[in-house]
């Protein structure tokens, strides 16, 4: 893991679909602050949303990997898996 930095990121996860309820209530987009230094798997994690679930992050509509480091002030789309039959 990460050894944190003194100073925190804000960021804000604009959760889609079934993303909405793991919070406990209906929300579509969650404020979030990360240590600096924190990649998108930390905040996902730090969101207490479940990896698994989860299809692929966005910035600007651009992917990015679970790994990239986070930067503050970012929007990140995260998109759940779909599943159908």
């Amino acid at each position: 893991m990460r050894k944190a930095g003194k100073r925190g990121l804000k960021i804000h996860l604009k959760l889609e679909g079934s993303l909405y309820w793991y919070e406990g209530e209906k929300r579509k987009e969650l404020p979030l602050e990360v240590p600096d230094g924190s990649t998108y798997r930390d905040a996902i994690e730090q969101a207490g949303l479940p990896l698994s679930e989860i299809a692929f992050v966005s910035v600007s509509g651009k992917n990015r990997n679970l790994e990239d480091t986070v930067k503050d002030g970012e929007t990140v789309l995260i998109m759940p898996v779909i599943g159908g039959g």
